[in-house]
Protein backbone atom coordinates (compact mmCIF):
# COMPACT_ATOMS: atom_id res chain seq x y z
CA UNK A 1 0.00 0.00 0.00
CA UNK A 2 1.02 3.34 -0.73
CA UNK A 3 0.35 6.84 1.39
CA UNK A 4 1.70 10.27 1.01
CA UNK A 5 2.93 11.15 5.24
CA UNK A 6 3.98 14.54 4.87
CA UNK A 7 5.12 17.59 2.78
CA UNK A 8 8.03 20.26 2.91
CA UNK A 9 5.74 22.85 1.53
CA UNK A 10 5.37 26.31 3.92
CA UNK A 11 2.74 26.60 6.16
CA UNK A 12 1.42 29.76 7.16
CA UNK A 13 -1.27 28.36 9.57
CA UNK A 14 -2.07 25.41 11.85
CA UNK A 15 -4.06 22.60 10.00
CA UNK A 16 -6.64 23.35 12.16
CA UNK A 17 -9.41 22.76 9.78
CA UNK A 18 -8.08 19.61 8.38
CA UNK A 19 -7.39 17.89 11.70
CA UNK A 20 -10.94 18.95 12.09
CA UNK A 21 -12.53 16.90 9.02
CA UNK A 22 -10.06 13.95 9.25
CA UNK A 23 -11.27 13.50 12.80
CA UNK A 24 -15.09 13.96 11.59
CA UNK A 25 -14.53 11.81 8.79
CA UNK A 26 -13.00 9.12 11.33
CA UNK A 27 -15.62 10.05 14.15
CA UNK A 28 -18.47 9.15 11.56
CA UNK A 29 -16.88 5.80 10.27
CA UNK A 30 -16.57 4.62 13.73
CA UNK A 31 -19.85 5.74 14.79
CA UNK A 32 -21.24 3.66 12.10
CA UNK A 33 -19.37 0.18 12.00
CA UNK A 34 -19.92 0.19 15.77
CA UNK A 35 -23.62 0.38 15.36
CA UNK A 36 -24.00 3.85 17.12
CA UNK A 37 -25.24 4.88 13.74
CA UNK A 38 -27.81 2.45 11.99
CA UNK A 39 -27.24 1.42 8.54
CA UNK A 40 -30.13 3.44 7.28
CA UNK A 41 -28.86 6.52 8.48
CA UNK A 42 -25.52 5.91 7.21
CA UNK A 43 -26.92 5.38 3.64
CA UNK A 44 -28.79 8.08 4.02
CA UNK A 45 -25.63 10.29 4.60
CA UNK A 46 -24.63 8.60 0.74
CA UNK A 47 -24.99 10.65 -2.56
CA UNK A 48 -27.33 8.61 -4.15
CA UNK A 49 -28.15 8.82 -8.25
CA UNK A 50 -31.26 9.14 -10.39
CA UNK A 51 -33.11 10.36 -7.78
CA UNK A 52 -33.35 13.96 -8.53
CA UNK A 53 -30.78 16.25 -6.51
CA UNK A 54 -30.05 16.09 -2.75
CA UNK A 55 -28.43 19.29 -1.44
CA UNK A 56 -27.50 17.50 1.68
CA UNK A 57 -26.34 14.89 0.58
CA UNK A 58 -23.92 17.27 -1.09
CA UNK A 59 -21.54 17.19 1.71
CA UNK A 60 -22.87 14.37 3.85
CA UNK A 61 -21.46 11.97 1.28
CA UNK A 62 -17.95 13.22 1.77
CA UNK A 63 -17.44 12.50 5.07
CA UNK A 64 -18.75 8.90 4.79
CA UNK A 65 -16.58 6.02 3.63
CA UNK A 66 -17.34 2.58 2.87
CA UNK A 67 -14.36 0.54 4.45
CA UNK A 68 -11.12 0.68 6.64
CA UNK A 69 -9.23 0.74 3.44
CA UNK A 70 -11.28 3.63 1.47
CA UNK A 71 -10.93 5.64 4.68
CA UNK A 72 -7.73 5.40 5.49
CA UNK A 73 -6.39 6.13 2.07
CA UNK A 74 -8.08 9.44 1.67
CA UNK A 75 -7.47 10.24 4.89
CA UNK A 76 -3.43 10.24 4.49
CA UNK A 77 -4.22 12.09 1.68
CA UNK A 78 -6.88 14.55 2.79
CA UNK A 79 -4.10 15.42 5.89
CA UNK A 80 -1.04 16.13 3.56
CA UNK A 81 -3.14 18.41 0.73
CA UNK A 82 -5.70 19.66 3.04
CA UNK A 83 -2.12 21.08 5.21
CA UNK A 84 -0.55 22.29 1.81
CA UNK A 85 -3.59 24.08 1.19
CA UNK A 86 -4.86 25.38 4.45
CA UNK A 87 -1.50 26.45 5.25
CA UNK A 88 -1.75 29.72 2.59
CA UNK A 89 -5.22 30.43 3.82
CA UNK A 90 -6.12 29.46 7.59
CA UNK A 91 -8.76 27.25 8.39
CA UNK A 92 -11.68 28.89 8.12
CA UNK A 93 -11.27 30.35 4.33
CA UNK A 94 -10.44 26.20 4.05
CA UNK A 95 -13.57 24.54 5.14
CA UNK A 96 -15.38 26.78 3.04
CA UNK A 97 -13.07 25.35 -0.05
CA UNK A 98 -13.82 21.78 1.42
CA UNK A 99 -17.93 22.35 1.36
CA UNK A 100 -17.64 24.33 -1.57
CA UNK A 101 -15.57 21.74 -3.60
CA UNK A 102 -18.01 19.10 -1.81
CA UNK A 103 -20.92 21.05 -3.10
CA UNK A 104 -20.10 21.65 -6.67
CA UNK A 105 -18.61 17.81 -6.88
CA UNK A 106 -22.55 16.47 -5.42
CA UNK A 107 -24.46 18.81 -7.62
CA UNK A 108 -22.19 17.99 -10.99
CA UNK A 109 -21.91 14.03 -10.11
CA UNK A 110 -26.20 14.11 -9.87
CA UNK A 111 -26.32 16.00 -13.20
CA UNK A 112 -24.26 13.40 -14.95
CA UNK A 113 -25.97 10.33 -13.44
CA UNK A 114 -29.34 11.68 -14.89
CA UNK A 115 -27.77 12.83 -18.03
CA UNK A 116 -26.22 9.08 -18.65
CA UNK A 117 -29.23 7.52 -16.49
CA UNK A 118 -26.26 5.91 -13.82
CA UNK A 119 -27.47 4.91 -11.17
CA UNK A 120 -26.63 3.63 -7.39
CA UNK A 121 -24.75 5.91 -5.02
CA UNK A 122 -21.03 7.06 -4.08
CA UNK A 123 -19.65 8.33 -0.69
CA UNK A 124 -16.04 9.39 0.14
CA UNK A 125 -13.79 12.53 0.31
CA UNK A 126 -11.77 11.10 -2.72
CA UNK A 127 -13.66 14.12 -4.53
CA UNK A 128 -12.69 16.53 -2.27
CA UNK A 129 -9.13 15.45 -2.59
CA UNK A 130 -8.70 16.26 -6.17
CA UNK A 131 -9.65 19.14 -5.68
CA UNK A 132 -6.96 19.92 -2.75
CA UNK A 133 -4.39 18.45 -5.23
CA UNK A 134 -5.28 20.65 -8.07
CA UNK A 135 -5.18 23.62 -5.99
CA UNK A 136 -1.94 22.39 -4.35
CA UNK A 137 -0.15 22.26 -7.85
CA UNK A 138 -1.43 25.78 -8.62
CA UNK A 139 -0.62 26.89 -5.40
CA UNK A 140 2.87 24.69 -4.23
CA UNK A 141 3.95 22.78 -7.41
CA UNK A 142 7.56 22.91 -6.79
CA UNK A 143 7.01 21.70 -3.31
CA UNK A 144 7.87 17.66 -2.46
CA UNK A 145 4.99 15.14 -0.36
CA UNK A 146 6.97 12.06 0.98
CA UNK A 147 5.53 8.82 0.25
CA UNK A 148 5.97 5.37 2.05
CA UNK A 149 5.58 2.29 0.48
CA UNK A 150 4.57 -0.56 3.03
CA UNK A 151 6.55 -3.57 1.43
CA UNK A 152 8.10 -7.04 2.60
CA UNK A 153 10.50 -7.21 4.84
CA UNK A 154 10.63 -3.41 4.73
CA UNK A 155 9.15 -0.03 4.27
CA UNK A 156 10.24 2.07 1.46
CA UNK A 157 10.03 5.99 1.17
CA UNK A 158 10.59 8.49 -1.58
CA UNK A 159 9.37 11.58 -2.31
CA UNK A 160 7.52 13.21 -5.54
CA UNK A 161 7.01 17.10 -6.18
CA UNK A 162 3.28 18.15 -5.57
CA UNK A 163 3.01 18.51 -8.94
CA UNK A 164 4.39 15.30 -10.01
CA UNK A 165 2.20 12.98 -7.75
CA UNK A 166 -0.80 15.33 -9.38
CA UNK A 167 0.05 14.61 -12.90
CA UNK A 168 0.38 10.53 -11.87
CA UNK A 169 -2.55 10.35 -9.51
CA UNK A 170 -4.84 12.32 -11.76
CA UNK A 171 -3.16 11.07 -15.35
CA UNK A 172 -3.85 7.27 -14.55
CA UNK A 173 -7.61 8.35 -13.74
CA UNK A 174 -7.52 10.51 -17.28
CA UNK A 175 -5.92 7.16 -18.86
CA UNK A 176 -8.76 5.09 -17.53
CA UNK A 177 -11.92 6.90 -18.18
CA UNK A 178 -9.86 7.02 -22.17
CA UNK A 179 -9.74 3.39 -22.83
CA UNK A 180 -12.68 2.45 -20.81
CA UNK A 181 -15.69 4.22 -22.05
CA UNK A 182 -17.98 2.67 -19.20
CA UNK A 183 -16.40 4.15 -16.36
CA UNK A 184 -16.93 7.62 -18.09
CA UNK A 185 -20.28 6.94 -18.90
CA UNK A 186 -21.44 5.10 -15.63
CA UNK A 187 -20.10 7.78 -13.36
CA UNK A 188 -17.21 5.57 -11.95
CA UNK A 189 -14.38 6.42 -9.33
CA UNK A 190 -12.17 7.82 -11.85
CA UNK A 191 -14.39 10.10 -13.19
CA UNK A 192 -15.16 11.37 -10.00
CA UNK A 193 -12.12 11.60 -9.20
CA UNK A 194 -11.23 13.63 -12.35
CA UNK A 195 -14.73 16.21 -11.77
CA UNK A 196 -12.57 16.85 -8.39
CA UNK A 197 -9.40 17.69 -10.17
CA UNK A 198 -11.51 19.92 -12.55
CA UNK A 199 -13.52 22.05 -9.79
CA UNK A 200 -10.54 22.54 -7.61
CA UNK A 201 -8.63 23.86 -10.49
CA UNK A 202 -10.27 27.31 -11.15
CA UNK A 203 -10.78 27.47 -7.50
CA UNK A 204 -7.14 27.68 -6.64
CA UNK A 205 -6.68 30.26 -9.91
CA UNK A 206 -9.62 32.60 -8.48
CA UNK A 207 -8.23 32.23 -4.92
CA UNK A 208 -4.50 33.32 -5.74
CA UNK A 209 -5.73 36.21 -8.03
CA UNK A 210 -8.09 37.65 -5.20
CA UNK A 211 -4.96 37.65 -2.64
CA UNK A 212 -6.58 35.00 -0.35
CA UNK A 213 -3.82 32.73 -0.50
CA UNK A 214 -0.08 33.24 0.04
CA UNK A 215 2.21 31.46 -1.38
CA UNK A 216 5.48 33.23 -1.15
CA UNK A 217 5.40 33.89 -4.70
CA UNK A 218 6.61 30.15 -4.95
CA UNK A 219 2.99 29.42 -6.90
CA UNK A 220 2.74 28.19 -10.20
CA UNK A 221 1.88 31.23 -11.84
CA UNK A 222 4.69 33.49 -10.22
CA UNK A 223 7.01 30.78 -11.13
CA UNK A 224 5.96 30.91 -14.77
CA UNK A 225 6.03 34.63 -14.81
CA UNK A 226 9.58 34.55 -13.86
CA UNK A 227 10.67 32.00 -15.93
CA UNK A 228 9.23 33.86 -19.16
CA UNK A 229 10.82 37.33 -17.60
CA UNK A 230 14.38 35.14 -17.32
CA UNK A 231 13.84 34.19 -21.12
CA UNK A 232 13.25 37.71 -22.55
CA UNK A 233 15.87 39.82 -20.22
CA UNK A 234 18.55 36.97 -19.34
CA UNK A 235 20.25 39.61 -16.96
CA UNK A 236 17.52 40.61 -14.87
CA UNK A 237 17.45 38.23 -12.18
CA UNK A 238 21.09 38.87 -11.83
CA UNK A 239 20.59 42.64 -11.35
CA UNK A 240 17.91 42.37 -9.27
CA UNK A 241 20.15 40.60 -7.00
CA UNK A 242 22.61 43.46 -7.21
CA UNK A 243 20.60 45.76 -5.80
CA UNK A 244 18.93 43.31 -2.98
CA UNK A 245 22.20 42.90 -1.81
CA UNK A 246 23.24 46.80 -2.07
CA UNK A 247 19.92 47.15 -0.40
CA UNK A 248 20.91 44.98 2.99
CA UNK A 249 24.05 46.55 3.20
CA UNK A 250 22.99 49.61 3.99
CA UNK A 251 19.47 48.75 6.09
CA UNK A 252 20.20 45.09 7.38
CA UNK A 253 22.49 44.58 10.63
CA UNK A 254 23.07 41.03 9.67
CA UNK A 255 24.74 41.90 6.28
CA UNK A 256 26.86 44.95 8.25
CA UNK A 257 28.16 42.13 10.29
CA UNK A 258 29.16 39.87 7.63
CA UNK A 259 30.49 42.76 5.54
CA UNK A 260 32.84 44.44 8.23
CA UNK A 261 35.33 41.47 7.77
CA UNK A 262 35.41 41.77 4.26
CA UNK A 263 35.91 45.66 4.24
CA UNK A 264 38.75 45.14 6.80
CA UNK A 265 40.60 42.28 4.15
CA UNK A 266 40.25 45.33 1.59
CA UNK A 267 41.51 48.22 3.53
CA UNK A 268 44.57 45.74 4.47
CA UNK A 269 44.91 44.99 0.99
CA UNK A 270 45.41 48.37 -0.23
CA UNK A 271 47.35 49.05 2.20
CA UNK A 272 49.98 46.71 1.13
CA UNK A 273 49.38 47.54 -2.28
CA UNK A 274 50.63 51.25 -1.44
CA UNK A 275 53.72 50.32 0.27
CA UNK A 276 54.96 47.79 -2.62
CA UNK A 277 54.41 51.14 -4.63
CA UNK A 278 56.44 53.38 -2.45
CA UNK A 279 59.81 50.89 -2.46
CA UNK A 280 59.30 50.54 -5.96
CA UNK A 281 61.69 53.03 -7.17
CA UNK A 282 59.86 55.29 -8.60
CA UNK A 283 58.13 52.66 -10.97
CA UNK A 284 54.26 53.31 -10.79
CA UNK A 285 52.94 49.75 -9.68
CA UNK A 286 50.73 48.03 -12.71
CA UNK A 287 47.99 46.92 -10.52
CA UNK A 288 46.02 45.15 -12.88
CA UNK A 289 41.53 46.81 -13.11
CA UNK A 290 39.47 44.94 -11.05
CA UNK A 291 37.97 42.37 -12.75
CA UNK A 292 33.83 41.34 -12.10
CA UNK A 293 33.48 37.67 -11.63
CA UNK A 294 31.41 36.13 -13.80
CA UNK A 295 28.22 35.11 -13.22
CA UNK A 296 27.82 31.34 -11.07
CA UNK A 297 26.75 28.54 -13.13
CA UNK A 298 24.69 25.84 -11.44
CA UNK A 299 27.03 23.60 -11.07
CA UNK A 300 29.84 26.16 -9.85
CA UNK A 301 27.11 27.31 -7.08
CA UNK A 302 26.71 23.59 -5.77
CA UNK A 303 27.85 22.65 -1.98
CA UNK A 304 31.70 21.22 -2.25
CA UNK A 305 30.55 17.49 -1.76
CA UNK A 306 28.28 17.46 -4.21
CA UNK A 307 31.52 18.63 -6.78
CA UNK A 308 32.97 15.38 -7.33
CA UNK A 309 31.28 13.68 -10.48
CA UNK A 310 31.87 9.63 -11.90
CA UNK A 311 34.28 8.89 -14.07
CA UNK A 312 31.72 9.70 -16.65
CA UNK A 313 31.62 13.42 -15.88
CA UNK A 314 27.93 12.95 -14.67
CA UNK A 315 26.67 13.89 -11.59
CA UNK A 316 24.67 10.91 -9.68
CA UNK A 317 21.54 11.21 -9.10
CA UNK A 318 21.69 12.41 -5.00
CA UNK A 319 24.15 15.37 -6.58
CA UNK A 320 21.25 16.43 -8.71
CA UNK A 321 19.17 16.47 -5.76
CA UNK A 322 21.14 18.42 -3.55
CA UNK A 323 21.39 20.80 -6.47
CA UNK A 324 18.01 21.17 -7.11
CA UNK A 325 17.36 21.64 -3.12
CA UNK A 326 20.11 23.81 -3.39
CA UNK A 327 18.41 25.88 -5.94
CA UNK A 328 15.23 25.63 -4.31
CA UNK A 329 16.47 26.91 -1.02
CA UNK A 330 17.89 30.01 -3.03
CA UNK A 331 14.18 30.76 -3.67
CA UNK A 332 12.90 30.34 -0.43
CA UNK A 333 15.55 32.61 0.98
CA UNK A 334 15.18 35.41 -2.14
CA UNK A 335 11.60 35.64 -1.22
CA UNK A 336 12.11 35.98 2.79
CA UNK A 337 10.77 32.65 3.72
CA UNK A 338 14.00 31.84 6.20
CA UNK A 339 11.66 29.69 8.01
CA UNK A 340 10.58 27.63 5.05
CA UNK A 341 14.11 27.14 3.61
CA UNK A 342 15.26 26.11 7.10
CA UNK A 343 12.42 23.81 7.56
CA UNK A 344 13.35 22.24 3.71
CA UNK A 345 17.28 21.96 4.53
CA UNK A 346 16.61 19.85 8.30
CA UNK A 347 14.10 17.94 5.87
CA UNK A 348 17.02 17.14 3.38
CA UNK A 349 19.54 16.31 6.21
CA UNK A 350 17.25 13.72 7.67
CA UNK A 351 16.49 12.45 3.89
CA UNK A 352 20.40 12.81 2.78
CA UNK A 353 22.46 13.66 5.11
CA UNK A 354 24.45 16.87 6.71
CA UNK A 355 26.51 18.18 3.41
CA UNK A 356 27.49 21.78 3.61
CA UNK A 357 25.56 24.51 1.83
CA UNK A 358 27.64 26.98 -1.06
CA UNK A 359 29.25 29.77 1.38
CA UNK A 360 26.99 32.65 0.03
CA UNK A 361 23.44 30.54 0.33
CA UNK A 362 24.77 29.91 3.74
CA UNK A 363 25.34 33.59 4.51
CA UNK A 364 22.11 34.63 2.72
CA UNK A 365 20.24 31.91 4.78
CA UNK A 366 21.83 33.32 8.11
CA UNK A 367 20.85 37.01 6.60
CA UNK A 368 16.89 36.00 6.37
CA UNK A 369 17.22 34.26 9.35
CA UNK A 370 18.33 37.34 11.45
CA UNK A 371 15.90 39.48 9.69
CA UNK A 372 12.76 37.05 10.59
CA UNK A 373 13.76 37.63 14.29
CA UNK A 374 14.20 33.55 13.96
CA UNK A 375 17.41 33.14 16.12
CA UNK A 376 17.13 29.79 17.27
CA UNK A 377 16.67 28.10 13.67
CA UNK A 378 19.67 30.57 12.76
CA UNK A 379 22.36 29.56 15.42
CA UNK A 380 23.43 26.12 13.66
CA UNK A 381 24.17 27.92 10.97
CA UNK A 382 26.11 30.74 12.10
CA UNK A 383 27.92 28.21 14.09
CA UNK A 384 28.85 27.05 10.75
CA UNK A 385 29.75 29.76 9.07
CA UNK A 386 32.15 30.68 11.69
CA UNK A 387 34.14 27.64 11.26
CA UNK A 388 34.49 27.70 7.56
CA UNK A 389 35.17 31.50 7.24
CA UNK A 390 38.10 32.67 10.02
CA UNK A 391 38.03 35.94 8.26
CA UNK A 392 34.29 36.55 8.83
CA UNK A 393 34.90 35.09 12.61
CA UNK A 394 34.13 38.34 14.80
CA UNK A 395 31.26 39.57 12.81
CA UNK A 396 29.57 36.45 13.05
CA UNK A 397 31.00 35.83 16.49
CA UNK A 398 28.98 38.45 17.46
CA UNK A 399 25.64 37.87 15.37
CA UNK A 400 25.73 34.30 17.88
CA UNK A 401 25.95 36.05 20.45
CA UNK A 402 23.19 38.22 19.37
CA UNK A 403 20.97 35.14 18.64
CA UNK A 404 21.63 33.40 22.29
CA UNK A 405 20.49 36.59 23.69
CA UNK A 406 17.73 36.46 22.03
CA UNK A 407 17.24 32.94 23.00
CA UNK A 408 17.43 33.57 26.88
CA UNK A 409 20.79 31.87 26.62
CA UNK A 410 23.13 34.23 28.55
CA UNK A 411 25.91 31.95 29.67
CA UNK A 412 26.74 30.71 25.90
CA UNK A 413 25.91 34.64 25.00
CA UNK A 414 28.60 35.97 27.10
CA UNK A 415 31.03 32.66 26.56
CA UNK A 416 30.91 33.98 23.04
CA UNK A 417 31.72 37.52 23.56
CA UNK A 418 34.40 37.09 25.93
CA UNK A 419 36.39 35.70 23.17
CA UNK A 420 36.53 38.74 21.87
CA UNK A 421 37.08 41.34 24.35
CA UNK A 422 40.77 42.06 23.16
CA UNK A 423 40.10 41.83 19.35
CA UNK A 424 41.28 44.92 17.65
CA UNK A 425 39.08 44.50 14.76
CA UNK A 426 36.06 45.09 16.42
CA UNK A 427 34.04 47.87 14.82
CA UNK A 428 31.93 50.77 16.53
CA UNK A 429 29.03 48.76 15.67
CA UNK A 430 29.98 45.85 16.61
CA UNK A 431 31.29 46.84 20.64
CA UNK A 432 27.81 48.26 20.90
CA UNK A 433 26.26 45.54 20.25
CA UNK A 434 28.58 43.62 22.41
CA UNK A 435 27.69 46.15 25.19
CA UNK A 436 23.72 45.11 24.95
CA UNK A 437 24.74 41.38 24.99
CA UNK A 438 26.36 42.12 28.23
CA UNK A 439 23.52 44.40 29.44
CA UNK A 440 20.69 42.24 28.59
CA UNK A 441 22.80 39.20 30.46
CA UNK A 442 23.18 41.58 33.68
CA UNK A 443 19.40 42.20 33.64
CA UNK A 444 18.57 38.11 33.67
CA UNK A 445 20.80 38.03 36.53
CA UNK A 446 23.80 36.36 34.65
Amino acid sequence: MLFPFRSNAPLYHYPIGTALCVATCFAVFVLAVSGHVSATTYLGMTLSRGQGYDPLAWFTSAFAHASWVHLIGNLFFFWVFGMIVEGKIGWWKFLLVVLAIAAVHGFLEQTLANVFHAEGFSLGASGVVFGLMAIAVVWSPIHEVDFILLMIPRPFVFALKVRTTAIVWIGIDVLTLFFDEEALFSVATPALHVLGAVIGLPIGLVLLHQGWAYCGDLDALTLWRERRGRRRDPGREQRATDHDRSAQLEEDPAADELADASAQRAARGQASGTRESAGGEGRRAKTPPPRRPPPLSPRSRQPPSTSRHSASGEQTATERQLLAIEQLLRRFVAKGDALGASRLYRDAVERHGAWPLAGDLLLDLIRALHRSSATREAVPFIREAIARFPARSVGLTVLLAQAYAANAQYELAIDAVESLEDDPSLTDGQRSRIVEVRNAAREAGV
